[in-house]
């Protein structure tokens, strides 16, 4: 005989009860196939191809709530494994010519119908698919967030339903759940350096979302003037280059603004006709455009010294 577990809807106490409703299963799927047998969709009106396709849809709901309210008792009996498959998902997936990422999101929809009878009500009437029972279940916590997730997926369809999903979870996360979160992300702040062999020096960091805001609105304005003096010199290079000159800049003691005396070394040949200084700019892609300019003259600089005007930023 075949014993069957109560169910929220209808109770099974009986092997002539399960067999009277396997009977009338299987000949509904004889039904199926025999129309399907015969359709030819050329036949039908666009209304009527319309209405028909309706019903098709309500089947393939009706079909997905019946593998997920029976395949949950394939799994608790160990039934699966007589097929030979490798796990349960494995043989759902087998069964429905799905993915096996498919067939576990079932498996889980199967799990947790017992905890949300108004959703496997809902199933059995062919009111909700597969997809939006999972969402539901996965979702719902008490009896009113499943009524309205319910209600959601009858007027809104599946998007609407996932987009209500996401503001139920939102809504339910409290204050102290945030705080804990941020305290999680507290505690594992970072800050790492290292000179790597090839001469890069290395900086690696993770940091709170109000740090990380803080970061980045003082780095913004001392990127933008980096990048408007790289304009105004007629040189281009990668906004990254910039943030990381921005970063240098703001350091306690370096001069964004200071000029320097910087005198630039050349050979005897032709000193008379090059200036001993000139006033640039502290920065070292100034040195470089200032040498490019006289090698491009004819003259070889074979070296630069730099004494700031600003004591903070003094050195060579």
């Amino acid at each position: 005989g075949v014993s069957v577990a109560s169910t929220t809807t209808t109770a099974f106490r009986s092997p002539q009860e399960a067999a009277n409703v396997a009977s009338r299963v299987y000949d509904a799927a004889g039904l199926l196939g025999s129309a399907l047998g015969d359709l030819d969709a050329r036949m039908f009106v666009p209304a009527d191809a319309v209405e028909l396709t309706a019903v098709f849809a309500r089947i393939v709901k009706l079909g997905s709530a019946g593998v997920t309210l029976l395949a949950g008792r394939v799994v608790d009996t160990g039934g699966w494994a007589t097929e030979g498959h490798r796990s349960p998902a494995d043989w759902l997936a087998h069964e429905m010519g799905t993915g096996v990422g498919a067939a576990i999101s079932l498996l889980g929809t199967a799990e947790r119908l017992d905890a949300n009878p108004t959703t496997e009500d809902a199933l059995r009437a062919g009111d909700v698919s597969g997809p939006e029972a999972d969402v539901i279940t996965s979702t719902a916590k008490s009896a009113e967030e499943e009524k309205n997730l319910l209600n959601t997926a009858r007027r809104r369809g599946h998007k609407g339903l996932k987009d209500e999903a996401a503001r139920t979870k939102a809504a339910r996360e409290s204050e102290e759940t945030a705080m804990d979160r941020y305290r999680r992300i507290h505690a594992a702040r970072y800050l790492r350096t290292r000179s790597c062999s090839d001469g890069w020096f290395r900086l690696d960091g993770a940091f709170t979302p109000d740090a990380g805001a803080r970061i980045l609105a003082a780095l913004a304005p001392e990127q933008k003037k980096v990048f408007n003096d790289a304009r105004r010199a007629g040189t281009r290079e990668a906004p990254d280059a910039y943030a990381a000159d921005a970063l240098v800049n703001l350091l306690p003691g370096t001069a964004t603004t200071t000029s320097a005396n910087i005198t630039l070394n050349t050979d005897a040949a032709a000193i008379e006709d090059v200036p001993s200084s000139v006033e640039l700019g502290w920065r070292p892609r100034d040195v470089q455009a200032a040498s490019s300019s006289l090698s491009h003259g004819g003259v070889a600089v074979t070296g630069a010294t730099c004494a700031s005007r600003d004591s903070r930023s003094a050195g060579r």
